[in-house]
């Protein structure tokens, strides 16, 4: 018989391959594995990683399986991935598949946001996948919990500095817009630090 870590791994060859073959017919099939990224991307994928495992308290044995990663460059590729339009200021997207990402260089073109802290983006989504397979929920968890872990552990946007109002724990439970993110790093702050 052949052992299973011989056998996941030429699950994941024909995986790649499948998905080389399909990125030329699909283009939000285009995935970002650590054979295509330079060093500097390699390297902070790594750290990205290791920064989630040692949050999360992970072993080495821990199990939780690395990302595949997908860059779209357009709007349409965006809203594929939800299946529904989307608003501008979303640029990255974590879902049972894997990580996608508005790649760099389309950032303002087809969102809202600047260019800059790109790498924070891709810690926080990174935090979600994390997360999500830790619990293994992928929903019922409150949006201000799950989007404020990830603000949090990526250290993006500042603290809103105006007290915790006990709605702002329902208004987010399972409802997004543009302040789940500060209310939300605002209340794990306070659960974490305090």
């Amino acid at each position: 018989s052949v052992p299973a870590v011989v056998s996941i791994k030429v699950l994941e060859i024909m995986h790649l391959l499948l998905l080389l073959l399909l990125k030329d017919i699909c283009p939000i099939y285009r995935v970002w594995y650590a054979i295509y990224m330079n060093e500097q991307e390699s390297k902070n994928i790594r750290e990205i990683n290791q920064a989630c495992r040692v949050f999360f308290n992970l072993k080495s044995d821990d199990i939780i399986p690395e990302p595949p990663i997908t860059f779209m460059s357009t709007r349409d590729e965006v809203d594929a991935v939800l299946s529904e339009k989307t608003e501008p200021w979303v640029r990255a997207i974590t879902t049972r598949d894997g990580l996608f990402f508005v790649d760099e260089e389309h950032i303002e073109e087809i969102t809202c946001h600047k260019k800059g802290n790109y790498w924070g983006v891709v810690h926080h989504e990174m935090s979600h996948w994390y997360f999500d397979h830790l619990t293994k929920t992928w929903s019922g968890i409150p949006t201000w919990l799950t989007e404020g872990l990830a603000e949090y552990m990526a250290g993006q946007k500042k603290n809103l500095p105006i007290p915790i109002k006990e709605s702002v724990t329902t208004k987010y439970y399972n409802h997004a817009d543009a302040e789940v993110y500060q209310w939300g790093k605002l209340m794990v702050s306070k659960l974490i630090e305090d």
